[in-house]
């Protein structure tokens, strides 16, 4: 699984990158468990001082992989998906990201657990859930409304329409919009910059920001997580998933 999620660090910077380009960097369960191990690591390596996580040149991540949703025999919170959500939550170091291309379900709303979010004008912004018969995840019908507002919040979750970026940075979604021939360096060169400042008032900054919602954000996260996997192990999101994967597999 390491060739699908590549890390490695230098300079106090943890770069990961989502290695799996023929899919979209479409999550699967071993992508899940690297990502979640990761960011765990990184928050107990003194070395580690920011995190930076990168797609590909117009991939970013098509969200969870759909065919591991089939059929699912025990749905539970030890998915690894959850166990990444919770990591990436955690998180105590700055998290900086690059989105180029689609960002669609757990692609988008990782997002908002991210600190530093930059954007090329392709970038999108996609939460299909009710599309496909379940619901937010990992605190996005909290975090996405707070963020954005009521009114957009419900467009963006209940249509699943994409989002563009400019729309998105006008949501407060995105920090910056940045050119594609640019996007790479200007994440590096922010999270090198976080690297750089004194840790403990960089980890204690980004406690305060997140303390302040904590409580309701992880009261969200649990709720969200058990309408998903209600929602999810029903018959017809399992038949529409197959329906939805023959047809893709048509269409290819």
């Amino acid at each position: 699984m390491s060739e699908m999620i590549q890390a490695h660090c230098s300079e106090g910077v943890l770069t990961l990158v989502l290695n799996r380009p023929e899919k979209r960097n479409a999550l699967s369960a071993g992508m899940y468990q690297r990502l979640a191990q990761a960011f765990r690591d990184a928050a107990e390596d003194p070395a580690v001082r920011a995190v930076l996580l990168l797609g590909q040149p117009g991939v970013y991540c098509a969200g969870n992989e759909l065919e591991s949703f089939l059929d699912v025999e025990h749905p539970g919170p030890d998915m690894p998906v959850f166990a990444f959500m919770r990591a990436l939550a955690a998180c105590p170091l700055p998290v900086v990201t690059a989105v180029d291309g689609m960002a669609v379900g757990i692609g988008a709303t990782l997002l908002l657990h991210c600190d530093l979010v930059y954007a090329t004008p392709r970038a999108r912004l996609q939460f299909p859930f009710a599309r496909l018969g379940v619901c937010p995840e990992f605190g996005a019908s909290l975090l996405l409304q707070r963020v954005a507002g009521r009114a957009h919040a419900a467009e963006a979750l209940l249509i699943g329409e994409p989002v563009s970026a400019e729309r998105a940075h006008q949501w407060g979604l995105i920090s910056e919009v940045v050119p594609e021939s640019a996007i790479g360096d200007h994440a590096r060169n922010r999270a090198h910059a976080l690297a750089l400042l004194p840790v403990d008032a960089v980890r204690t900054t980004k406690r305060l920001l997140r303390d302040a919602e904590a409580a309701q954000t992880e009261a969200a996260m649990a709720r969200e997580q058990i309408e998903f996997l209600r929602l999810l192990s029903s018959a017809p999101v399992q038949q529409g998933l197959r329906d939805y994967i023959a047809a893709r597999k048509a269409r290819a």
